[in-house]
């Protein structure tokens, strides 16, 4: 008899966990999952299941860190497709359903599929229009917003639309939070030197 798949779950909604403990409490044979704390080694986890709507920058580092020894990644979602195009399970399945969707999405993927915190961050770059992805760039040069709307041949008033609409897809607040995010999605494109740090 094979030992029960190990399951971690990174949602940032607060009853996720706990709907799904109770849904697969009936299931502790075929599978187990994982309470995520800081001590759980990534080496402990099989899958993760993990919504990728709306991620925090500190769930994303979560994923990274249990997806790190090669478990598989799995959208765990309402949604019916991703713009990454990864595998899904949906929220609407019940306790039985569920499992089996876990069980053969693990099956079916194993370590192949790629980590959760790519996919996460492929998703939150994907969402940036051209305009707002450009702008993060000059934000992270250290330009101002005066300097931006001159320089795009924009108003402020639009510079400042499209920093908040970047913001609010990138989950940061201030400007320094962009460019940090800026930093850690482009850094194999160029060096840090080159975006002002």
């Amino acid at each position: 008899m094979r030992a029960p798949l190990r399951v971690a779950v990174v949602d940032d909604h607060p009853l996720t966990e706990p709907g799904l403990r109770t849904m697969l409490s009936a299931h502790p044979a075929r599978i187990r999952l994982i309470q995520v704390t800081g001590q759980v080694q990534p080496s402990e986890v099989d899958l993760v299941l993990f919504e990728p709507v709306r991620l925090t920058v500190q769930s994303r580092a979560l994923l990274r860190r249990l997806t790190s020894a090669g478990a598989a990644a799995v959208a765990y979602t309402w949604r019916e497709s991703t713009s990454t195009g990864h595998a899904i399970i949906s929220k609407a399945l019940n306790g039985a359903a569920l499992a089996d969707a876990i069980e053969e999405t693990h099956r079916r993927l194993g370590s192949a599929l790629p980590s959760a915190a790519s996919l996460a961050d492929r998703r939150a770059t994907g969402d940036l229009s051209p305009r707002e992805s450009e702008i993060l760039r000059l934000i992270a040069e250290g330009r101002s917003n005066d300097e931006i709307a001159a320089e795009l041949g924009l108003s402020i008033n639009s510079v400042k639309t499209y920093i908040r609409q970047a913001y609010r897809k990138i989950d940061v607040v201030r400007r320094s939070q962009a460019v940090a995010w800026y930093v850690q999605h482009h850094e194999a494109e160029q060096p840090m030197e080159a975006v002002g740090i």
